[in-house]
């Protein structure tokens, strides 16, 4: 399992690669790294497996094909 930290901008345009259906998960590129961004309950963002794209892709297919709408969940 990943470890989540806290989300600090390095300056670089945040662009967004691909976001699951809801948004829980984000995958982002940042100064030419990519990473997973989610909010976190207290409002704060959270980044995990910061690096090259493959590390960052890898971990993106593993929670985009875990992930459930949060709708559909609470339903």
């Amino acid at each position: 399992m990943r470890q989540w930290q806290t989300y600090i901008p390095n300056g670089s345009l945040l662009c967004v690669v691909e976001a699951s259906c809801c948004e829980e998960y984000i995958l982002c590129n940042e100064g030419g790294e990519h990473f997973i961004r989610r909010q976190a309950a207290d409002g704060i963002y959270e980044e995990t497996a910061r690096g090259p794209y493959m590390r960052a892709a890898t971990v993106w297919v593993r929670l985009s094909a875990g992930h459930v709408h949060q709708r559909e969940a609470a339903s």
